[in-house]
C-alpha cells in the first residue's frame, strides 16, 4: 500500500490509474484528508477516516487508513479544513 495524499496537486500521477477515484476528490463529490493514505497491518480498532463521500443523511461511506470501505455515523466523520 502506502499511497498518501499531501495536496491537490498530488492527485495527478494518479489520474490514469484511479481516475473515477480522482475525478471524485477533485470535484468534491469525496472528501479526502490530505496528509493521510492507506497502511498496512492497521487494525479496525485503530484505524482512521481517510476519505469519505459528500452526504446530509444520518449515515456516511468512509473509506479507512486500513482499507475498510463502511457506513459510519455523519457524526464520525473529521474535521477537515
Amino acid at each position: 500500500m502506502g499511497i498518501m495524499i499531501k495536496s491537490p496537486a498530488d492527485l495527478e500521477q494518479y489520474k490514469e490509474k484511479f481516475p473515477e477515484a480522482v475525478e471524485a476528490i477533485s470535484s468534491k463529490s469525496v472528501t479526502y484528508v490530505w496528509g493521510k493514505g492507506l497502511r498496512e497491518g492497521v487494525s479496525p480498532e485503530q484505524a482512521s477516516v481517510i476519505a469519505f463521500e459528500k452526504s446530509e443523511g444520518d449515515k456516511v461511506w468512509v473509506v479507512k487508513d486500513n482499507g475498510e470501505i463502511l457506513q459510519v455515523p455523519s457524526t464520525d466523520l473529521p474535521k477537515v479544513k
